[in-house]
């Protein structure tokens, strides 16, 4: 949904009108993220023309998130956490030295993102939309630092410190804005803070770690 074309668009607020107009021919040329995000641009289109060519007996919903961030519950290793996870794992192990500059603002809970799925199965409101499931706050690396500082501190020397308070502070006449508010009435979301996010995802990539050292002890 995100037009990367555009940059911080002062004044846009993004909702479900919103799509990447990337090209084939930009995602045949264009770097990884580039294919990444044409992937699911064209995915999603043809999803609608077969809707409308084929006019099958069942609907069609398709949830955008952003980012999703949140805690591990399936089976994994330290070193197959996905991309969003490693990020995490990042600021844990010492390998953030400081704090990167963030991109995009937007992400959802990995918990929110599902309890979206179920909604949309069980309401059948929900057909024929799409929506834009997105947390109403803002995130930056610069909070993932301090609320890992602050709810970790067994892991102080390997937490860049960066500047504390001074998240994602964009004015918001200088970024563009965002608009949840399909989920909400239709799919009756409430999205959690980020903090609770981190908070949790920290504690399990935390754990699975302690669950490696202790099971290569026992080797």
């Amino acid at each position: 949904m995100i037009n990367p074309k555009q940059g911080n668009w002062p004044g846009h607020v993004y909702n479900e009108e919103d799509w990447n107009p990337v090209t084939e021919e930009e995602a045949l040329t264009g770097d990884g993220i580039t294919v990444y995000r044409a992937s699911k641009t064209f995915a999603e289109r043809a999803a609608w023309k077969f809707m409308e060519e084929k006019k099958p007996s069942f609907d069609l919903v398709v949830l955008n998130p952003p980012m999703v961030y949140g805690p591990i519950i399936n089976f994994q290793t330290i070193r197959s956490l996905n991309s969003s996870s490693q990020r995490f794992w990042k600021f844990l192990n010492g390998e953030m030295k400081e704090i990167e500059p963030s991109s995009s603002p937007l992400w959802v809970d990995v918990r929110d993102l599902a309890m979206a799925h179920l909604r949309a199965y069980e309401r059948p409101e929900a057909g024929g939309k799409r929506f834009f499931i997105v947390s109403d706050e803002w995130y930056s690396n610069q909070d993932i630092a301090d609320i890992f500082r602050k709810n970790y501190p067994m892991f102080l020397d390997k937490i860049p410190e960066g500047s504390p308070g001074k998240g994602f502070d964009a004015k918001p006449e200088t970024i563009y804005a965002h608009d949840n508010s399909r989920s909400k009435n239709i799919l009756g979301m409430t999205y959690r803070s980020f903090e609770t996010c981190a908070v949790d995802a920290g504690r399990s990539i935390i754990e699975l770690l302690g669950a490696e050292i202790i099971g290569g002890m026992m080797e």
